[in-house]
């Protein structure tokens, strides 16, 4: 729906002639003036400078998952709660065994999604693992460090996908396996926890949030925190939460809650494939939208605000960078494209950007 013509934007080429096969999750670093985003296929972590115009050098670092445990089995002291259960135990469900993953690791470590920490280090989504990594850019970085694993049923295909930090210092996360556009609407959302941030320890809390999403991508929050948003991506639909953020953040591991079955339909885009989002100071959402060249902006609604055309159909995730936040930067994919398409728009798979009038927030850290 839209009660006027919706605001046009041109978004150019950002990173020159460098491109990646599926550049994905773009975060706005302030602390460090630095634009980070991932390219999932080739398992890569990657940084550059940016001063809201011109991008500077590209770091990149392979993310490694040696000593991680990755297949049939848990990394220890890390406990899984099903829906609506406040076990500490590591059973899903109580009487079930917990959810395993495949006997063997995928061939490709694929990096899905990553989050700022607190102490300037990045949580990362890989493969089937949750884990703890140095910026690329770090001089002397240390070994990945496992945060939680195991919760994933073993399919074909199936990885963590997108994820975002949450106001209470959590990181939600979702999956998505080669059963994503069957009608199998059996993948997990879930929240991660550190164990307590007082210095006591104490293992890391894994919440289901969902079990019965098709294919979890692009999620966001409201201004105020209190709404979560999250993009099923094969039936178009965002759907919406009440986010709880009350609690000892520098304590308790488990502050802030959101509901296991209180979700409700925010709006719908019949026949397209939202894909990443993020959500602006005023409260709207803006979603790439793959396979159609564009990133829009909607209000919570589902009114058309704003449309953003770029040279690159398939569009992934936006960030709102740069030392105002106004300029918007849009990761893209050439993965899917024909050596004749990627001649004709050499730029796909590479970064993107615009000024929009509207500001973002900050992301929030994890820790």
């Amino acid at each position: 729906m839209t009660h006027g013509a919706p605001t046009k934007y041109t978004a150019h080429p950002l990173s020159g002639e460098a491109t990646w096969s599926l550049a994905e999750g773009v975060l706005w670093d302030a602390q460090a003036g630095r634009l980070r985003w991932v390219d999932i296929e080739t398992g890569t972590v990657l940084s550059a400078p940016f001063d809201g115009t011109t991008l500077g050098p590209v770091a990149v670092a392979q993310v490694s998952l040696a000593g991680v445990p990755t297949a049939g089995a848990q990394v220890p002291a890390a406990r899984v709660e099903a829906p609506g259960t406040t076990s500490e135990s590591t059973a899903y469900a109580g009487a079930e065994e917990p959810r395993r993953l495949a006997d063997a690791a995928l061939p490709v470590h694929k990096v899905g999604a990553i989050g700022l920490c607190d102490d300037g280090r990045l949580v990362a989504a890989v493969d089937s693992s949750l884990v703890l990594v140095d910026p690329p850019e770090s001089v002397d970085p240390r070994e990945t460090q496992a945060l939680a694993s195991g919760f994933l049923l073993a399919a074909p295909g199936r990885r963590l996908n997108d994820g975002v930090c949450d106001p209470a210092g959590g990181f939600i996360v979702g999956a998505l396996s080669d059963s994503s556009g069957t009608g199998a609407a059996e993948e997990l959302v879930v929240r991660v926890v550190p164990g307590r941030r007082d210095g006591a320890g104490g293992p890391a809390s894994v919440t289901v949030l969902r079990d019965d999403i098709e294919q979890s991508n692009g999620m966001g929050f409201s201004p105020d925190g209190r709404t979560f948003y999250l993009i099923d991506t094969v039936p178009g639909r965002i759907w919406a939460a009440d986010f709880d953020a009350s609690g000892d953040r520098g304590a308790a591991g488990d502050a802030g809650s959101l509901p296991t079955t209180d979700w409700r339909v925010a709006f719908t885009l019949p026949g397209e494939y939202p894909d990443g989002m993020r959500v602006d100071d005023e409260g709207m959402l803006w979603i790439a939208v793959w396979g159609a060249g564009e990133v829009r902006r909607y209000r919570p609604d589902g009114e058309l605000l704003a449309v953003v055309e770029v040279d690159a159909p398939f569009t992934t995730c936006v960030a709102f960078a740069g030392p105002d936040r106004r300029s918007l930067v849009i990761t893209t994919s050439n993965r899917d494209h024909t050596a004749a398409e990627r001649l004709a728009r050499p730029h796909a798979g590479g970064l993107f950007v615009t000024r929009v009038d509207v500001a973002g927030p900050e992301p929030y850290r994890f820790g």
